[in-house]
C-alpha cells in the first residue's frame, strides 16, 4: 500500500512542500540572530520585531489564503505558484550572492515577511 500511496506526483509535491517548510522554520529561524548580529549589528531585541512584523504578515494573510483554497479547485497549482515567492523570500534574507545584494535591514523585513506570507500557504 505504501508503494501505490507513493507512486503518485501529488504526494511528492505535498512531502517537498512540508520538508521545505520544516527546514525553513527550524533551521533558519534559529541561527539568524548570531548572522544578523555580525552582518547588520541588530540585537535580539530589535531582530525579534523583524520577526513580530513577518508574523503578522502571516497572521493578516492566513485567512485570504484559505478563502482562495476554497474557492479554486485545484489547489496545487496555488501551492506551486507560493513556493517560488517564499524561495525568493529565503534569498533575500541573507542575501543570496545569487542576487548580488549587499545585506540590509530592508532586505530583511522584506525577505521574513515574503516568506511568512507565502509559506503559509504553501504548508498548507
Amino acid at each position: 500500500m505504501l508503494l501505490v500511496f507513493l507512486s503518485y506526483a501529488d504526494i511528492w509535491l505535498i512531502i517537498a512542500s512540508i520538508l521545505v517548510a520544516a527546514l525553513n522554520w527550524t533551521a533558519l529561524d534559529p541561527t539568524m540572530e548570531s548572522y544578523m548580529h555580525k552582518t547588520l549589528g541588530i540585537e535580539p531585541a530589535e531582530l525579534s520585531l523583524f520577526f513580530l512584523a513577518a508574523f503578522a504578515g502571516y497572521t493578516l494573510s492566513s485567512p485570504l489564503w484559505i478563502r482562495l483554497s476554497d474557492k479554486i479547485d485545484n489547489t496545487f497549482l496555488l501551492l506551486a505558484a507560493c513556493l517560488a515567492p517564499t524561495a525568493l523570500g529565503v534569498l533575500l534574507i541573507p542575501p543570496s550572492p545569487i542576487l548580488g545584494l549587499q545585506p540590509s535591514r530592508l532586505l530583511l523585513g522584506v525577505g521574513m515577511t515574503l516568506r511568512e506570507v507565502f509559506q503559509s500557504q504553501s504548508s498548507r
